[in-house]
């Protein structure tokens, strides 16, 4: 179960805060285009023709800047790590949107790592009595 659905479950947020928050995390991540001209793989033109291709295509953008031989695979690679750890975590995220408090957010983490979310182990009782 992931940490969302724990939240879910405990009633601690409802479907439409999880969305709003989605929205929220994904604008603030930075396009993989863009993070290729920061690091100097492309320039802006490049990358604005390269979306034009990949939107014609339909191809990921990653993937077609590969098969052009434009930028290595190790290099998408990195650029997409670099794009994931820019993701806000889901708590930050929660508290920045006045969804949930700082203090609910962090007996939710607690509760999260104490494994609550896991089923209780089963006890089998071996008495005859």
């Amino acid at each position: 179960m992931s940490f969302a659905d724990f939240l879910l479950q405990r009633g601690a947020v409802s479907p439409e805060d999880l969305l709003r928050c989605i929205d929220y995390r994904r604008w603030l991540v930075p396009f993989v285009g863009t993070l290729a001209v920061n690091h100097g793989f492309l320039s802006a033109v490049q990358v604005l023709g390269l979306l034009e291709d990949s939107e014609r295509t339909g191809k990921h953008f990653g993937d077609l800047v590969v098969e052009r031989g434009v930028v290595t695979r190790e290099e998408v690679d990195e650029l997409l790590r670099e794009q994931r750890e820019a993701l806000e975590p889901l708590g930050k995220c929660l508290i920045r949107l006045g969804i949930l408090t700082r203090v609910q957010v962090e007996d939710l983490e607690a509760a999260w790592n104490r494994k609550e979310h896991l089923p209780a182990a089963s006890s089998t009782d071996t008495s005859d009595g």
